[in-house]
């Protein structure tokens, strides 16, 4: 869901680019078993 919606606001490749993307990446690696972003190499 939370994907989806960020699609709307951002074309991916400028929204790997902000601090949010970045602070979610870090989320992820700190709660393992959990992914909010697909892999960087979609």
């Amino acid at each position: 869901m939370l994907q989806k919606s960020l699609r709307l606001a951002y074309e991916y490749r400028y929204f790997m680019k902000t601090q949010l993307y970045q602070r979610l990446r870090l989320w992820e690696q700190n709660h393992p078993g959990f992914v909010i972003l697909p892999p960087d190499n979609e």
